[in-house]
């Protein structure tokens, strides 16, 4: 008994130290379902952005999201959206960003909101992390000029 008590002991040792569990997790990839979208301004006067993970996680994810270029003018001149984070509770796979469009009577050319994702936990930053959103102009001008 004492023999094969010493003869196993390093073999349990190395298998201890050699086995990963078999349901180990890698964290899940976060990102926009796609790079642009557009609608008219008159479309809704709320605008639900699509952020993704590619798996479910065990764990709570965040990230971040900001606006970070475009040509439409925030504060509720052509939009609302501030700088945010997005919680995606353990299992969930869908988020939505919402933008709240500001209908006007301006004839003017399209616009653009950039948003970027970044500083995301429990989970990496995937592709793609930026998103395009056009404003259609549908208002009728007046006054014949832009």
């Amino acid at each position: 008994m004492k023999t094969l008590l010493k003869r196993s002991i390093p073999l349990v040792v190395v298998l201890l130290c050699c086995i990963q569990p078999l349901h180990a997790q890698t964290d899940p990839v976060v990102a926009f379902e796609s790079s642009s979208s557009a609608h008219y301004e008159t479309y809704s006067p709320t605008v639900p952005i699509k952020v993704i993970l590619s798996q479910p996680s065990s764990s709570a994810v965040y990230v971040e999201y900001a606006v970070t270029g475009g040509t439409a003018t925030g504060g509720g001149v052509d939009y609302y959206l501030y700088d945010s984070e997005l919680t995606f509770a353990p299992g969930e796979t869908e988020k939505n960003i919402i933008i709240y469009m500001v209908h006007d009577l301006y004839g003017e050319t399209n616009e653009t909101i950039i948003i970027s994702l970044r500083n995301p936990t429990n989970a990496t930053l995937g592709s793609p992390d930026t998103h395009t959103y056009t404003i259609g102009n549908d208002d009728w001008n007046l006054f014949g000029f832009m």
